[in-house]
């Protein structure tokens, strides 16, 4: 029976891989395969948007649904036939209208990680552990996607990666229906559910203040690192295919490092307001590196402050979004904040995409975008309060 167990537990976190593996095999060169296209900076800002927005509507009504039925299994694998789909349609049609559908398809399918997360917390053992093991398969899936994609793609045939993704979700959906173990929430936890959690939820004020910073920090990493940098690197520093794909590799890989600093950290007391307001000003000066970077190669290796901001922000505001919380609420307020923070998903490649037209280039959209991040560390260091210590 353990036996089982374990071999049940293995497909679960394969599956977790394929998952973002499919999600993200296309996503570092799909802004410059679209630019090469002609397509239009506000169409790609659209496009690219889209993926956040359809998660930003989707995470509470998802999140609730999972909290009343308890059935894990039902979004969990609702979420990978999403991505099959998500992958299919520019596989069959390149039009711009058809790849606005696919990224729409792709955030319903991230919204759906709330359920991932919500059956690993339910487990037996340490929860931090259980977690750990999320967030690694997580990552492993994203950079292994994105180091694929950087050998195969060779600036036209985004169709093959495309269709990679689709097969791989489908495997992953495959795996996941092998996988025996119930994932339906215990009656008890369904019963600690109620109105009265929901209006508690919705008025802790910690909750939205990391649920607001984390919109920030989205916004500019979706309107740079996410969408508009490796148009830049394509049209104005003639940087190659596998130069766009080290772009994402190297953020990706610092963001790991980052994330297991911190968990060898996460016993440990942290200055989280000043490391807050730190990674808002990191990103800042971020955005003024790449304005100013005529190298390929520099432009690259300036990945690593936004891998190191990217996770840190993500990794504290997280944790701390549902501190004041209990029981049912945890999953519910992070239901809440990953809906929220998918606004700044949304309006931050639309609204680079609409400076870019106004202003004519990408040096002086990254400095309007980097301001923001100014205003966003001033605000982190008024507004946010470190944890209390626990009491033994």
């Amino acid at each position: 029976m353990a036996f089982l167990r374990r071999i049940q537990s293995k497909l679960f976190y394969l599956v977790v891989m394929l998952f973002w593996f499919a999600q993200y095999i296309y996503g570092p060169f799909l802004s410059p395969y679209l630019a090469a296209a002609g397509v239009s900076a506000t169409l790609i800002g659209t496009i690219v948007g889209a993926y956040g927005f359809t998660q930003m509507l989707l995470r509470v009504p998802l999140s609730l649904g999972d909290s009343l039925t308890g059935n894990h299994r039902l979004f969990m694998g609702g979420g990978l036939l999403a991505i099959v789909l998500a992958c299919l349609l520019p596989f069959l049609s390149d039009s711009p209208q058809i790849f606005l559908l696919s990224r729409a398809a792709a955030g319903v399918a991230s919204a759906t990680w709330v359920s991932y997360a919500a059956f690993v917390l339910e487990g037996e053992g340490n929860a931090n552990q259980r977690m750990g093991k999320l967030i690694a398969a997580n990552s492993a899936g994203v950079f292994i996607s994105m180091l694929t994609g950087t050998f195969l793609y060779n600036g036209s045939n985004i169709r093959l990666l495309f269709g990679i993704g689709a097969l791989a979700a489908a495997i992953g959906f495959g795996l996941f229906l092998l996988n025996a173990s119930g994932s339906s929430r215990p009656a008890a936890v369904q019963k600690s559910f109620s109105g009265a959690s929901f209006l508690q939820t919705l008025q802790n004020k910690t909750l939205w203040l990391c649920s607001l910073l984390m919109t920030l920090a989205q916004f500019i990493l979706f309107a740079t690192n996410g969408s508009f940098v490796g148009v830049f690197a394509q049209e104005s520093l003639g940087a190659s295919s596998l130069q766009i794909g080290l772009l994402s590799l190297v953020s990706q890989a610092l963001g790991v490092v980052t994330s297991y600093l911190l968990g060898k950290t996460a016993n440990r007391r942290l200055p989280e307001r000043e490391m807050l307001a730190g990674c808002f000003l990191l990103l800042a000066i971020y955005c003024v590196c790449i304005s100013f970077a005529r190298s390929a190669s520099l432009l690259i290796a300036l990945q690593a402050l936004a891998g190191i901001s990217m996770v840190t922000t993500n990794v504290l505001l997280m944790a701390n979004a549902g501190r004041e919380l209990n029981g049912g609420q945890k999953a519910l307020a992070m239901g809440i904040f990953q809906s929220v923070y998918g606004l700044g998903m949304t309006l931050g490649p639309v609204v680079a995409g609409a400076i870019h037209g106004l202003v004519g280039n990408y040096p002086n959209t990254f400095l309007l975008i980097g301001a923001l991040g100014v205003l966003a560390a001033v605000w982190a260091f008024l507004a946010y309060e470190n944890p209390r210590p626990q009491t033994p």
